[in-house]
């Protein structure tokens, strides 16, 4: 095969897409050692055989890998459903419609201060098959491998950025509307309440979104 199979982000998977940030990132390989090896895999070829390739066939390829340079994902992306690999699946993206399971399991994934290593795991909390609850009627193992192998990129990054977009929304509301019954309730006992809900929710911000958006 002399052409390359992927030609944008978008044909980019997670799972390529580490692939490719491995590469890039070995600082033992020169510019055109990572160029060669980000040239075979985007080929769908082994890492020797594209030194079997004449300086010319190599030149006419190169070109190829300028998207590279170009990442860019939907920032406006809104939507409760999506297709991976011919199935269909709900994206719930409304912090307070997720359940405990889901939060804690999306809090102990962020804590890792890993996004691109998780980010089929980060994914799979509010990806859910159609149908189906937050883990019942499915293997959610085998769904973070389906996002992992099947998910481009460009749309993981803009699920995810829309979640924590949404989310912060949905914090501030919630930090207006305690701050209004704070005003309201007289009492010192409902005052001492409300108080320790407003430090929790300000806990919540600082932990899941601080330093993303």
């Amino acid at each position: 095969m002399d052409k390359l199979i992927y030609k944008s982000w978008d044909d980019i998977t997670i799972s390529l897409y580490k692939q490719i940030l491995e590469i890039t990132e070995d600082k033992q390989l020169s510019a055109t050692e990572i160029n060669l090896a980000i040239l075979a895999l985007l080929m769908g070829i082994e890492e020797d055989e594209i030194y079997d390739y004449s300086v010319e066939e190599i030149q006419n390829l190169l070109p190829g890998l300028a998207f590279l340079n170009d990442f860019k994902f939907n920032q406006n992306w809104n939507s409760k459903k999506i297709v991976i690999n011919g199935r269909n699946y709900s994206v719930e993206t409304d912090l307070q419609k997720m359940t405990i399971a889901q939060y804690v399991d999306f809090q102990t994934y962020w804590a890792k201060k890993d996004n691109v290593k998780f980010l089929s795991n980060l994914l799979s909390c509010f990806i859910i098959p159609k149908g189906c609850k937050y883990n019942e009627g499915y293997d959610i193992a085998e769904l973070i491998d389906t996002i992992e192998n099947n998910l481009p990129i460009t749309t993981a990054n803009s699920i995810l950025f829309f979640f924590l977009k949404e989310s912060v929304t949905s914090i501030r509301a919630i930090q207006i509307c305690l701050d209004w019954m704070l005003n309201r309730k007289k009492t010192k006992e409902n005052q001492e309440q409300i108080m320790k809900l407003q430090i929790q929710m300000n806990q919540l911000f600082q932990e899941v979104f601080n330093g993303f958006l």
